[in-house]
Parts: C-alpha cells; sequence; structure tokens
C-alpha cells in the first residue's frame, strides 16, 4: 500500500514537472505576422493573335483585326502586268507563332465572252459564269525592311488559283513583333495563248487570309 502510493506520489510530481516545464517553455517564446501576401499573375493576350496594316514609306498604318479594303483594285491586266502592294502584321499575343496566308473566298466570274474567248474553248463564256483568271495570275510574298522594302526573305510564287487551298508560309513572328511583307499579283507573258484567250474579260475576287499558329 505504502509503495503504490509512493508511485502515484512519484508520478504527480512528474506531471507537475512536465506541466510546470510548458508553462515555463511558453512563457519564453512570442510571434509575429504580417498582413495577408497577395500576388496576381498578370493578364496575357491570346495565345495567338495578329493584327493587319497597309504599310506606305517606311510606315504601318493603323493595326486592325481586318482591313476593309483589298490590296489589289486592278482593271485591264494582260501578259506581262505586274502590282506590287506592302502590308504589316503585328503578333499582339503572347506566344511566338508561325504565319501562313491563302487566297479567301476566291471566284472567278467570265463577265463577258469577247474576242476569241470562245473559239479557244471556254464553255462558259460571258454571262458571269465560271472564269478563269485566278489560273493564269501568280502571287508572290516577301518579308521585306520595314524601313526600306528592301526584300528580306521570299519563295516561289504560287498560281492565285493555288492559293486557295496551298498556303504560303511566312515563317514565324515573336510576341509584340511587327514583320512587314509585300505581295506580287503577276500576269506572266509565258502564259500559253489558249489560256490567255480563256482568262479574257473574266474577273477573279478573293480575301488574303492570314493564319497565325501559336
Amino acid at each position: 500500500m505504502r509503495r503504490s502510493a509512493l508511485l502515484t506520489v512519484a508520478v504527480l510530481g512528474g506531471l507537475v514537472s512536465l506541466i510546470g516545464g510548458t508553462v515555463l517553455y511558453s512563457a519564453l517564446q512570442d510571434t509575429a505576422r504580417t498582413g495577408t501576401n497577395s500576388v496576381e499573375s498578370a493578364a496575357l493576350g491570346a495565345s495567338a493573335d495578329i493584327q493587319l496594316a497597309t504599310w506606305s514609306v517606311g510606315i504601318c498604318g493603323a493595326f486592325s483585326e481586318d482591313l476593309t479594303t483589298g490590296l489589289f483594285t486592278v482593271t485591264g491586266v494582260s501578259p506581262g502586268a505586274s502590282n506590287i502592294q506592302f502590308f504589316c502584321i503585328k503578333n499582339v499575343g503572347s506566344q511566338l507563332v508561325a504565319l501562313n496566308v491563302l487566297a479567301d473566298e476566291l471566284t472567278d466570274v467570265d463577265f463577258a465572252c469577247t474576242g476569241d474567248e470562245a473559239l479557244a474553248g471556254d464553255t462558259t463564256c460571258g454571262g458571269d459564269l465560271a472564269g478563269e483568271l485566278s489560273s493564269v495570275l501568280s502571287v508572290g510574298y516577301a518579308g521585306v525592311d520595314c524601313t526600306t522594302a528592301v526584300v528580306l526573305s521570299g519563295g516561289a510564287g504560287l498560281v492565285l488559283k493555288a492559293n486557295e487551298t496551298t498556303p504560303h508560309s511566312f515563317g514565324t513572328l515573336g510576341a509584340g513583333a511587327t514583320g512587314c511583307f509585300q505581295v506580287e499579283l503577276s500576269y506572266f507573258t509565258s502564259t500559253a495563248n489558249t489560256a490567255v484567250q480563256t482568262a479574257q474579260s473574266d474577273r477573279a475576287t478573293w480575301r488574303f487570309r492570314f493564319t497565325a499558329q501559336a
């Protein structure tokens, strides 16, 4: 009995010592905190987002998502004709993009039947039926210096009709960068006479559609 009582007193003494030590340790420490911290990430543009502008005398015009006017409005073209227009593309997205261009919404209309067009085998001569002009025109694209328009890079020209489904690649354009380019519309003197005959008094209309791929 006495032994059990002594054991109980010893245990109680240990608990008192432990509690006393805890109180003493708590009394010897302190904490301090800052207010709530906050971090917000910046808003980014879409990964692929480009804008267009016309180019004149070393200056890009106002950039917009789409141009309201075409680059070419030409009449009376015949073999040997050539016309060059310039434009700018700005990457307002957040990533490096690969650029290409297609002739979009391409239509060929034969608005009159003239000369030897019918004799040359044009079965859709006149009457606003199907025309053949886009099959004899060529579009050649090139990158140019934004200040001087000196050609920096280019590639083989495409028949306009082929450019409807075969894109031309401009390479890449970095985020925030502006690239300047030219497109040359040509009617080559080497075009076969039969093709020239069937393409007379025709009209081709299209839009250049530029695509950016991140």
